[in-house]
């Protein structure tokens, strides 16, 4: 599947969403979300994974993947 939205996230937007999935005091969905906005980053400190490699770390089909990182939290 061709990548067709790059998400790059600032250096507070990633303490963020790191906070909130390491808390786990939100729903099961937001998780989720923010563990396939984590993985899918591409700035600095992003691990630069395809929607594939993001869909099987995150446990999503890749579809899934494409329409969080566009949507975002």
């Amino acid at each position: 599947m061709k990548k067709v939205f790059i998400v790059r996230l600032t250096e507070s937007e990633r303490s963020e969403l790191d906070a909130l999935v390491r808390k786990g005091k939100t729903s099961a969905l937001a998780i989720t979300r923010a563990r396939i906005l984590l993985k899918a980053d591409q700035g600095e400190d992003g691990e630069a994974q395809t929607d594939a490699q993001v869909a099987e770390a995150v446990s999503v089909a890749a579809k899934t993947v494409s329409m969080f990182a566009v949507d975002g939290l």
